[in-house]
């Protein structure tokens, strides 16, 4: 997932290389299992209230071209879909019990 990571954002090699461990930590250690979940449920969470700031802000029109708006937060939602697909691998890989 580390290197999915860096093919989706070149030009962030550190949010990659920071996916990658997230990944080996969660797959190694127990009680990182739930932490990749975590970083994407507080990354979702961040980006929701940032995009919502900036619609209060800046009072984008509501047409077809309102996500448009957001390309400087496009970054933060790949990171998102990246941080839930390494908890779906690791999941795969070291199931939970019970």
């Amino acid at each position: 997932t580390g290197l999915f990571a860096l093919a989706n954002l070149p030009s962030w090699l550190f949010a990659a290389l920071a996916i990658g461990g997230v990944a080996a930590l969660g797959v190694a250690r127990r009680e990182a299992a739930r932490l990749s979940a975590a970083l994407a449920a507080g990354l979702f969470a961040v980006t929701s209230l940032l995009i919502m700031a900036e619609q209060a802000l800046e009072r984008h029109p509501p047409d077809f071209g309102w996500p448009k708006q957001f390309a400087e937060f496009h970054v933060l939602g790949v990171l998102t879909i990246l941080l839930l697909a390494v908890e779906y691998v690791r999941s795969a890989l070291a199931p939970d019990e019970g």
